[in-house]
């Protein structure tokens, strides 16, 4: 018996297309695996299901029942809930507070029963195996904790379906199996799951069925058993997967970054060099140091010691700004925190980095800008109706 059914969904944003006739349907206690490249329309398809947003036509049923107008205070009251890939907590509150907001014990009328919601959750982190303290405030949990911390939160009121989207992202390899068994235990208890990834090893570990979207369209639904790794990239890609081998060989310059036994929080004594024309990857499990030393290089965290050379050139990096000016640039992990200003337009987002470096210029050249934007709309296919529009309706 099929738990979700969504049918024919459409969505449009400013006039650009976003869903043209999608499906889903989801059967009662199995994990889905929603696939496609980035701007498939994954996200948008769960948040037309969480109610977040109308879909423009189109059916949805849950449990056999017609749902007229999803919002999001219907979605919660069917039992969905939607573990986003940008989180949404909130940081200056402690961990006990973001699991009962809005949802507060109350001992009489404008009095909290702390006691009661701190022993609850204690009690939802022992039953998960999750190592938080309710009264930390979230601020100071790890990018990991804030992950489990998400899905504690829509695991307590007991979802009939969890929407997980790229939710191993900050996990490493315990996390991410302690994050599994969750799932199979709950989902032999009827609990379903939607769960979007694109760690196929990951997908094809845990899911049961998939749906494969891309540019908006429905491609294609099956079992998991029934196809390999390579097919559904194919399937997700369409004409531009190869197998060809990618990498070429190439004639590398001098040396544009060297590290020497550079230190600083989360990293210690690193040496590395990296020459004009290369791609350097850097790996470890959470907490290595990898996006800590990444940080430091950029100059959003203290580097304590060691010597740091750009294009043979000694830098003391101290800011963020000053790393710019060193031709340092970087793209966050978490961009909702630390890359994009939600109030401000696709546009201004954009310029907005330059303009650290040209601060002392009293006026921004609105026409250059433009035509920067169209630029680099057309170079990295950004789908957008107009530069005026706000990022968030990306």
């Amino acid at each position: 018996m099929s738990l979700l059914c969504m049918k024919d969904i459409c969505k449009s944003f400013n006039g650009i297309p976003v869903l043209k006739q999608v499906q889903l349907t989801i059967e009662k206690g199995e994990v889905h695996a929603l696939l496609g490249e980035n701007g498939a329309g994954k996200s948008t398809l769960m948040n037309i299901l969480a109610g977040v947003f109308p879909a423009d036509s189109g059916e949805v049923e849950f449990n056999e029942k017609k749902i007229r107008k999803m919002t999001i205070q219907q979605s919660e009251k069917l039992g969905i809930a939607f573990v986003h890939q940008e989180l949404n907590l909130f940081n200056d509150l402690k961990v006990y507070e973001n699991i009962f907001l809005m949802k507060e014990y109350k001992k009489k009328p404008g009095i909290l029963d702390k006691k009661r919601m701190i022993r609850e959750t204690q009690q939802l982190f022992t039953e998960l195996g999750v190592e938080i303290e309710p009264e930390e405030k979230v601020e100071n949990l790890k990018t990991s904790q804030k992950q489990l911390l998400e899905i504690s939160k829509a695991l307590f009121f007991q979802a009939k379906l969890l929407i997980l989207d790229e939710p191993t992202t900050s996990l490493n390899n315990d996390e991410v199996e302690h994050l599994f068994q969750i799932i199979r235990r709950l989902k032999e208890k009827g609990t379903a799951f939607i769960f979007i990834s694109h760690k196929m090893p990951e997908i094809f570990r845990i899911a049961d069925r998939y749906t494969v979207l891309r540019n908006g369209e429905f491609i294609k639904s099956g079992k998991l058993s029934e196809i390999t790794q390579e097919e559904v990239t194919g399937l997700m890609v369409g004409e531009k997967f190869s197998h060809q081998e990618v990498y070429q060989k190439r004639e590398l310059g001098e040396n544009v970054l060297e590290l020497n036994r550079l230190s600083g929080h989360g990293f210690s004594n690193v040496n590395l060099t990296v020459k004009k024309g290369s791609i350097v990857g850097l790996t470890g499990l959470q907490g290595s140091g990898s996006s800590e030393l990444l940080q430091g290089l950029f100059g959003a965290v203290t580097v304590t010691g060691g010597t740091l050379k750009v294009s043979g050139k000694e830098c003391r990096i101290h800011s963020i700004q000053g790393a710019m000016k060193a031709g340092i640039a970087m793209l966050a992990s978490n961009r909702k925190e630390n890359s994009v200003i939600p109030d401000m337009s696709i546009l201004e987002n954009m310029y907005l980095s330059e303009q650290v470096l040209s601060a002392r210029q009293p006026l921004i050249s609105a026409r250059r800008e433009r035509e920067r934007y169209e630029k680099y709309k057309k170079l990295l296919s950004i789908k957008a109706a107009d530069s005026k529009d706000p990022i968030t309706s990306l």
